[in-house]
């Protein structure tokens, strides 16, 4: 990406965060720290601070497993972007091919924690901010998880975990 001046890189964070106040996110806490990690590597300087207000103003569920229909790491999921539909596993990294988005992409970290139905604005290429809508999530293969609770009530933990 071109380089973009900082004030208008700050400009854009700023009104992306006031559109974005009532943002619909529920990320878990080990997802949230590996994008933590992903924005610190990003090279794209808007991406990443609005990756880092999208993980500030994400819900992080305490006890109970995310929405089953929240876009994350494993999840089949069909995104549009300007008209276009897109069908993509969501995978580790920066892949953005064979059906693979990566999370460490511009649509990708875009897309995680996301609720279908949902939409973001999110910059192009050249900080032009458009919608991104998430249309279908299926569940993430990464651990089959379900929306139950993490151990049972009034269950107490075995020493074998």
């Amino acid at each position: 990406m071109d380089a973009i001046c900082p004030s208008v890189v700050d400009s854009l964070v700023r009104i992306w965060t006031k559109l974005h106040n009532d943002l619909q996110l529920e990320i878990e806490p080990a997802e949230a720290r590996y994008l933590h990690d992903v924005m610190i590597g990003m090279d794209d300087e808007l991406v990443a601070r609005l990756l880092g207000v999208k993980l500030a103003l994400a819900r992080r569920p305490n006890g109970v497993r995310t929405r089953s229909d929240a876009a994350r790491r494993g999840s089949e999921i069909l995104y549009s972007v300007q008209g276009r539909h897109i069908r993509a596993r969501l995978v580790h990294g920066i892949a953005e091919q064979d059906g693979r988005l990566g999370v460490g992409t511009r649509f990708g970290a875009a897309l995680l924690g996301m609720p279908a139905g949902g939409s973001i604005l999110w910059p192009l290429e050249h900080g032009r901010l458009v919608e991104v809508r998430l249309l279908e999530v299926s569940a993430s293969t990464s651990a089959g998880r379900k929306d139950v609770p993490v151990r049972p009530q009034g269950g107490a933990l075995c020493v074998s975990g």
